[in-house]
């Protein structure tokens, strides 16, 4: 109706008509591209308007729409959150993982980072090109100057893309990186700019770069570590066991310094405030070793030296002076790791018997070399341990003889127990843990000891599932299969056997009353008389021979 009204329809002509007149007019390009700009920016504004009016602002609504794939949705959302459109609820955290094929999209999005983000995950992107170069951009115009952690973990940045590391120094609330897995292609200088940075990054507590293939080139990175940093993990670099120069830096970084003589009287602790030192797979050998370990601070709470199997005696033994006095004077040790490290007889004699009180994780897995007199050692020191709880002794080639020596001194406190891979193990070698209230052994699967008597071990399996290994679980398994399908061909034979048996009994009643001369069948042992002479109920004949069927058995049960 309103399209065909008469005062619109001459509305329209008029109007028309005007056009005709009027001579048509001309814009010249420039003018016409201003003009398509600003109808641009009005749509676009239009579009952020209704959008930012229909996204719910709630953090974890939030940060679900920002873990999507629609990119478009993505960086529109940065778009507002960088001009404020949240300022109750800000954008603090982001992940930018695996997004390689997406260079583009990816750049524009880190162009849009707003100011009050605190944690940028960045891993797994090793096709990037145009992000990192935006990155660079961002970190020199100081734009992220809150960020907390940020995480470029295997993203195979070279010397083209590093090129932000010497603006990382703007970021002066840094507090987590994570560099691991990314020093394939990048050159020594690279290392001296984010050697430069880390020097001014006086909040950072945690740093990461293993596998990064660290070198003797990399002495400055060592040299200027921060010293309020906690956890220091520099594991998978095979080249430092040929730079001591790097040993050396880092011996003189986790040396503890002691305090000033005008705070002497106020306190004694040492400044250096490390906490995780993960030095696992790094060629430590010789001297490098023994002046390291013997420097450790009091501080340290978990030391990981696994697969350095080139640690001669010397630095063992000054592992066993630093245990000892981080036992009286420090937090205490809390965690030792000593995976595969070719622990031999004496070495770990020498180990065991300084191991702290206050030590919770013992891991001395793929230590072959170990004799009857190591494992003795360690039942004797673990027997008055109150606070261990969890060991690791897989693959260590134990036998009846080395499992004696050390598993009935157990302590009570231990609740995890893994020996994986150890053949020589039988089930009566943890006889004297059935009576513990609660324990964990892993030898080939989780399996967890709830109850304290041997009958409850009998009924779920015995110890031979739970300690035997492998092998001997799958042969227990597959005998009590057999024994399960043994019994079910039984049952269905004897069930075959009563069968047979009641039809020739139902036959021999029925051919007697076929004999008989009367009309009355035996069903359930009820014999009931046949109906009158004329009435066959359900459109049954009644049937006075000796083969009996099922209709005529269901039709005289329905008449009965």
């Amino acid at each position: 109706k309103r399209k065909y009204h008469p005062q619109r329809q001459d509305r329209r002509a008029n109007n028309q008509r005007k056009d005709e007149k009027n001579e048509p007019t001309t814009e010249t390009p420039k003018e016409k591209g201003e003009h398509d700009e600003k109808k641009e920016k009005h749509e676009v504004a239009l579009r952020e308007r209704a959008f930012a009016k229909a996204l719910d602002p709630d953090p974890q609504l939030l940060r679900k729409f920002l873990n999507q794939k629609d990119f478009g949705r993505v960086w529109l959302t940065l778009h507002l959150s960088r001009r404020g459109l949240f300022p109750s609820r800000p954008l603090l955290e982001l992940n930018l993982s695996s997004l390689g094929p997406y260079d583009v999209t990816a750049a524009e999005m880190i162009d849009s980072l707003p100011f009050c983000l605190q944690t940028l995950k960045l891993s797994r992107n090793p096709r990037w090109l145009f992000s990192w170069k935006v990155l660079t951009k961002v970190f020199r115009l100081k734009r992220l100057p809150h960020l907390r952690s940020l995480d470029v973990y295997d993203c195979g940045l070279n010397e083209g893309t590093a090129e932000w590391f010497p603006y990382l120094e703007n970021c002066r609330e840094l507090r987590d990186l994570k560099l691991s897995r990314n020093g394939r292609d990048l050159k020594p200088y690279n290392w001296r700019q984010l050697a430069r940075s880390l020097s001014k990054l006086t909040e950072l507590r945690s740093l990461l770069i293993d596998v990064c293939k660290l070198g003797w080139c990399e002495t400055t990175l060592f040299r200027s570590l921060p010293r309020n940093l906690q956890t220091l993990s520099i594991s998978g670099n095979l080249n430092l066991g040929d730079a001591p120069s790097c040993w050396e830096a880092l011996s003189v970084f986790v040396r503890p310094v002691p305090p000033p003589p005008e705070a002497a009287a106020a306190s004694s602790a040492s400044v250096s405030r490390l906490r995780v030192l993960d030095l696992g797979g790094c060629g430590l050998k010789g001297q490098d070793a023994e002046h390291l370990l013997k420097c450790l601070p009091g501080s340290l709470t978990k030391l990981s030296l696994s697969y350095n199997d080139q640690i001669d005696m010397s630095g063992w033994k000054g592992l066993a002076s630093f245990m000892e006095k981080n036992e009286k004077g420090g937090e205490g040790l809390k965690e030792l790791l000593l995976a595969y490290c070719g622990l031999s007889s004496e070495a770990a004699g020498v180990v065991f018997a300084a191991l702290p009180g206050c030590l919770r994780k013992l891991e001395v897995r793929g230590n072959k070399r170990i004799d009857v007199k190591g494992w003795t050692a360690l039942g004797a020191k673990l027997q008055s341990h109150t606070s261990i709880y969890e060991l690791d002794v897989s693959d260590c080639a134990i036998d009846g003889q080395k499992a004696a020596a050390f598993v009935p001194h157990l302590p009570l406190s231990l609740t995890v127990i893994r020996s994986r891979f150890n053949d020589g193990m039988s089930d009566s070698h943890f006889d004297s843990l059935h009576k513990r209230p609660r324990m964990y052994m892993d030898n080939w699967r989780l399996t967890f000891l709830q109850k304290t008597s041997a009958e409850t071990l009998e009924e779920i399996g015995g110890l031979v599932e739970l300690t035997g290994g492998h092998n001997s679980a799958k042969k227990e398994k597959k005998k009590r299969r057999a024994m399960r399908k043994k019994a079910e061909q039984q049952r269905r034979k004897e069930a075959r056997a009563a069968a047979k048996e009641n039809d020739a009994a139902s036959s021999s009643s029925a051919a007697a009353a076929a004999a008989s001369g009367g009309g009355s069948l035996n069903l359930s042992g009820v014999s009931t008389a046949a109906p009158p002479t004329g009435f066959y109920p359900l459109g049954v004949s009644w049937a006075s021979s000796a083969s009996v069927g099922l209709p005529a058995a269901a039709a005289a049960a329905a008449w009965l």
